[in-house]
């Protein structure tokens, strides 16, 4: 029982200790490399993709740019999501 408490506890500073590093990058490059391109890119390129034969008759580049408006937006708020759950489960940890 004790060295499962152990591991949680390892486990636990760990990933307080990798927050704290990717804190350190602030809050904006956070949400854009992570939400806005990370998240956000991969969506838009996986919808344009598979939603392309679909809508043929739409112009693939204006496919492509609604796509990309779309997500990219959806991708800040995951981004400001995510930084702001991390937060307080480091600062609840503190």
């Amino acid at each position: 029982m004790s060295s499962l408490k152990d591991n949680k506890s390892k486990k636990l500073q760990k990933n307080k200790s990798n927050w704290a590093e990717t804190r350190k990058m602030g809050k904006t490059k956070f949400i854009l490399i992570y939400g806005m391109l990370f998240w956000g890119l991969i969506m838009a390129l996986a919808f344009f993709f598979l939603n392309l034969s679909e809508n043929a008759s739409i112009p693939w580049y204006l496919h492509l740019l609604i796509s990309l408006g779309i997500f990219l937006i959806a991708g800040y708020f995951v981004g400001l999501l995510s930084w702001n759950a991390a937060e307080k489960k480091y600062n609840s940890e503190q």
